[in-house]
């Protein structure tokens, strides 16, 4: 993921790093506006999740916080400013436009000659359901089994 994040258009960097770093869904990254931010406790609150489950805190690595309070001043932090500008549009977030997160992977994608994967292994399914907004162990199971049981 490394190497499709570094060839990625540069105004996708941060975004992607996001993801990578957190586990969110790219419609829930989309709707983050700075109300939902919680800069000294480094975590994003999930508010409009269809489940309890994933209406949650997800926790940001303090590095990758120190980057996102750089991208907006202080004093243009209102509550209701997105925190990834142009990652939605009024239509709806860019996980449901075509190509709206997809297109600037492809290319990064091409270039590092990578295929798009999170290696959840050696972190405990709890944690790991927890972070993604699961409801069930099951579902995050179902879901990466193919990675956790790999080379195991």
């Amino acid at each position: 993921m490394t190497a499709i994040i570094a060839n990625a258009p540069r105004k996708w960097q941060l975004a992607l790093r996001v993801l990578e770093q957190t586990g969110m869904r790219t419609g829930e990254l989309g709707k983050l506006e700075w109300a939902d931010v919680d800069l000294a406790g480094s975590r994003f609150r999930i508010r409009n999740g269809k489940t309890n489950a994933a209406r949650r805190w997800v926790a940001v690595p303090e590095w990758l916080m120190e980057e996102i309070a750089v991208i907006c001043p202080p004093d243009d932090r209102t509550p209701e400013r997105r925190l990834f500008v142009g990652a939605t549009r009024r239509n709806g977030d860019a996980a449901r436009r075509p190509g709206g997160w997809t297109r600037p992977l492809q290319p990064a994608r091409s270039t590092a000659s990578l295929r798009e994967r999170q290696d959840p292994r050696g972190v405990p399914v709890t944690e790991l359901a927890a972070q993604l907004g699961h409801a069930r162990k099951s579902m995050t199971l179902d879901t990466y089994s193919h990675v956790l049981l790999e080379d195991a």
